[in-house]
């Protein structure tokens, strides 16, 4: 494109091109990155293009084109480059932009969920207490535990206590109350009092049923698992650290009388 620009001078408009060759540039580079590809940088190539459109430039400023093309052809070819140009350049930056926004997307939703069970984690509960206390309204929580957790691991393998967070968070993500691993086998409930008239005492013994009554099978071992909760309630004008002590304390009370039940 250069030596055309030379040869037939500025207003042939090959010069256009080498502007849009950074955009293409740019995104090899990102293909090169996403290849692992080392010492893959197009930086130097987007230098060498600008000293050529300005060295370019420069030259036929001093130097006139020995060819001079129709001036018909060089209308064309203006808008023929023109078009070219930034229809890549629009399609490319506008590429490049939903990537990047998927990334960023992607990256949120790691930070704020859970990888073994795909359930939100307490970094999404930290900045939903935040999000709560601005709003007025009473809410419910309870906290809830597999029990004899260590044991299912220590009869099974750690991949079968894997097996068994997955198959409880699978459950527990199918239903209408936010829930959220809290920690190892710990899992949070958190909804709004009288939210479509949901009575947290009948969802939680409900759920509790459920996990009792499935059966869990790994490598052809069959189990049962069980789960004890902790349920308490509050406003948003209370301190959530309270709240939490007060589940914790109520999970703590069914698990030192015989566990497989709710505490309120």
């Amino acid at each position: 494109m250069t030596f055309a620009v030379l040869f037939t001078g500025w207003n042939s408009g090959f010069q256009i091109t080498l502007i849009g060759m950074n955009v293409l540039a740019f995104y090899t580079e990102y293909t090169g990155r996403r290849l692992k590809l080392k010492h893959f940088h197009m930086i130097p190539i987007c230098l060498i293009g600008m000293c050529l459109y300005l060295g370019s430039y420069i030259y036929l400023h001093f130097n006139p084109a020995p060819y001079a093309l129709p001036e018909k052809a060089e209308f064309w070819l203006s808008l023929l480059w023109g078009f070219t140009v930034f229809s890549i350049n629009i399609f490319f930056i506008q590429f490049l932009v939903i990537i990047a926004n998927s990334s960023e997307e992607q990256l949120a939703y790691q930070l704020s969920h859970d990888k073994l069970t795909g359930l939100p984690n307490r970094y999404f509960l930290s900045e939903l207490f935040k999000k709560i206390k601005k709003e007025k309204g009473a809410y419910w929580l309870a906290l809830s535990d597999i029990d004899n957790f260590k044991k299912i691991n220590d009869t099974y393998g750690h991949s079968c206590g894997d097996y068994v967070l997955k198959t409880i968070g699978k459950m527990l993500s199918s239903k209408s109350v936010l829930c959220c691993r809290w920690g190892g086998e710990e899992f949070l409930f958190l909804e709004k009092l009288d939210s479509n008239q949901l009575d947290p005492k009948v969802f939680l013994e409900e759920v509790r049923k459920e996990i009792q009554d499935y059966s869990f099978e790994f490598e052809n071992a069959k189990f049962s698992v069980t789960m004890t909760f902790g349920l308490s309630t509050f406003s948003n004008e209370d301190h959530i650290t309270p709240v939490l002590r007060d589940a914790d304390e109520k999970l703590y009370q069914g698990k030192q009388s015989g566990k497989n039940k709710l505490v309120f």
